[in-house]
């Protein structure tokens, strides 16, 4: 009695570990990869740096450049909002996304961002990508694997910027790994 008393006891804790090994083993969570810059962005989860700028009355440009540069691979967001008087005329007021279907003319000095919609935010990435259409919001934007540094500016697409009043508030949302 001893003897099958012993044996089953022995089976019952050989099944008991075999069992709680498996267990641990389903339990343990696969390790995942962490998400991208790009990934987060396009979560919206909270970036690892914000930046916040404005531009006011008749200043043409704000640059975002070191020590908060953008590296190749970080990722950025822009949100925009505000009103900017072109002039004194009471229907010349634009919000970041400028005039629907009024583009600058191609060729024209006085114009910063030629081709694209009169008095909008636009800018560029750098001194190698220029006249980007920004307006007020900017879907995640990737800085390329190939460049090492680089600064962020943005302006008013405006021929004429020395009348304006009134602001544009700028958020930067900069993800990286």
């Amino acid at each position: 009695m001893r003897t099958s008393l012993h044996g089953a006891l022995r089976a019952l804790t050989v099944t008991a570990v075999a069992a709680a090994s498996v267990l641990m083993f389903v339990a343990t969570p696969a390790s995942a990869k962490p998400p991208t810059a790009f990934e987060r962005c396009h979560a919206a989860a909270p970036p690892n740096q914000v930046h916040n700028h404005s531009i006011i009355d008749n200043m043409s440009s704000v640059t975002v450049a070191a020590p908060d540069g953008f590296w190749a691979g970080d990722v950025f967001r822009i949100r925009a909002s505000g009103t900017i008087h072109t002039s004194g005329l009471v229907w010349d007021n634009y919000t970041p996304d400028g005039r629907a279907g009024d583009f600058a003319p191609l060729g024209d000095p006085a114009w910063p961002g030629p081709g694209l919609k009169k008095f909008s935010l636009v800018g560029s990435l750098g001194p190698g990508v220029a006249n980007l259409q920004f307006g007020t919001y900017v879907y995640c934007v990737v800085v390329p694997n190939t460049w090492s540094a680089t600064y962020l500016k943005m302006w008013i697409n405006d021929n004429m910027t020395n009348d304006n009043t009134g602001r544009w508030d700028i958020t930067i949302d900069h993800y990286w790994v």
